[in-house]
């Protein structure tokens, strides 16, 4: 769970796993190319419609300090 209330925003993080068996392997690489594009998606829209500093950018953007 995020905290945006904190004016925490989400991260990517990565990790890295050998899986041998070679099924099982192209499974996961499946699931995670698909699982990449929706945290990707997720994160963007947060950032866009949810920042807690989205406000404050626009207005610095806009030249109103």
């Amino acid at each position: 769970m995020i905290d945006l209330a904190r004016g925490y925003l989400p991260v990517t993080t990565r990790s890295v796993h050998m899986i041998q068996d070679p099924r099982l392997h192209s499974a996961v690489s499946d699931y995670l190319e698909q699982e990449r594009r929706a945290v990707a998606r997720d994160n963007k829209l947060i950032e866009e419609h949810h920042s807690p500093f989205r406000k404050a950018q626009q207005r610095d953007m806009e030249g109103e300090f």
